[in-house]
């Protein structure tokens, strides 16, 4: 989702972003940039095998995800490789 919609060279522009979300790419960034400064849990950590965590937009994406679709956490797990703690942790 990152290389699809985030990268510098995405494989999707605005436009796409836009009919896929239903909000401006500029205001998702807006407000992943605000999560991270309001809360420490969307801060990217390494984890205890010291390789990155998730990114704060993963984090959000996927409490975004839990909300509008009402899927169960364990789903998290194979669209984005989360475990249902992370997933809940960042809906909380």
């Amino acid at each position: 989702m990152i290389q699809n919609y985030f990268k510098k060279n995405s494989t999707f522009q605005g436009y796409y972003f836009r009919r896929r979300f239903r909000k401006f790419k500029p205001l998702y960034e807006r407000i992943v940039e605000d999560l991270t400064r309001e809360y420490d849990f969307f801060e990217q950590r390494p984890d205890a095998r010291g390789t990155p965590g998730f990114t704060p937009l993963q984090k959000y994406i996927a409490a975004l995800c839990r909300l509008a679709y009402d899927i169960p956490l364990d789903a998290l797990d194979e669209s984005f490789w989360m475990l249902a703690k992370t997933a809940r942790d960042s809906l909380h």
